[in-house]
């Protein structure tokens, strides 16, 4: 929310409403629905309260939240079996894992970097110099 919007809207919830032309330099107050018209005069605004308008808000995250949590069940389930295998099959030796393809490439490095904690040292052979 904008500075002035903060300000308008705080305003509002004091008095009860504000008038339509205050909030001309506030897009971001009609932008996250924090005001409606008021029903009896067209010239002012009401504020919608704040608890109404967080749910609002929080509403599609709550769903983004809820479908990601969907997802990861439905990732672990598919892998699930995969898992039983491994943990009777014999373990790797290997200290170098290698990868093909640009795409998985780059997404192991953003992995490595998003995980990392302290310092992380990458080579990726013919990469950046050619």
């Amino acid at each position: 929310m904008c500075d002035e919007g903060a300000r308008l809207y705080a305003s509002a919830l004091s008095v009860g409403k504000i008038a339509r032309v205050e909030t001309e330099d506030a897009p971001c107050l009609l932008e996250f629905a924090l005001l409606h018209p008021d029903p009896d005069d067209a010239t002012w605004l009401r504020p919608v309260p704040p608890s109404a308008a967080l749910t609002q808000r929080l509403h599609p995250i709550e769903r983004e939240i809820q479908e990601r949590r969907r997802l990861s069940v439905e990732l672990t389930e598919a892998f699930e079996p995969f898992m039983a295998i491994s943990a009777q099959a014999p373990p790797t030796t290997h200290a170098i894992t290698v990868l093909e393809g640009i795409d998985r490439i780059n997404a192991s490095i953003e992995l490595a970097l998003a995980e990392c904690r302290s310092e992380v040292l990458t080579i990726q052979p013919g990469g950046g110099a050619q």
